[in-house]
């Protein structure tokens, strides 16, 4: 193999997105029938709910929900502050700024 030949699904590097409106993207996404997945939709110890897949030219791409986001599900979702700040790794007063 030559240093400059290009390795297909090599998965040494991605680029990553936010999209607030995750679900929305997710739709979108799956209307599209070529789409070849990393992964389906997970959700991060901290909270955040991402998803890999492959662009055309096989390079990763990452969408994930913004911490921002996040904050504001987990405490709709009724949990408190203080396990918010815990589960997302974001200060209390970055918390409670969404409530």
């Amino acid at each position: 193999m030559n240093r400059n030949d290009i390795i297909q699904k090599s998965n040494n590097s991605e680029l990553y997105f936010e999209e607030e409106d995750l679900d929305s993207f997710l739709k979108k996404l799956k209307e599209m029938n070529s789409i070849e997945y990393v992964h389906e939709l997970k959700e991060q110890p901290w909270g955040q709910r991402v998803i890999r897949f492959y662009d055309p030219d096989m390079h990763i791409i990452e969408v994930g929900e913004p911490m921002e986001s996040v904050v504001k599900r987990l405490l709709s979702e009724g949990l408190p502050v203080e396990e918010t700040s815990k589960r997302t790794l974001m200060p209390e007063e970055f918390v409670r700024q969404f409530l």
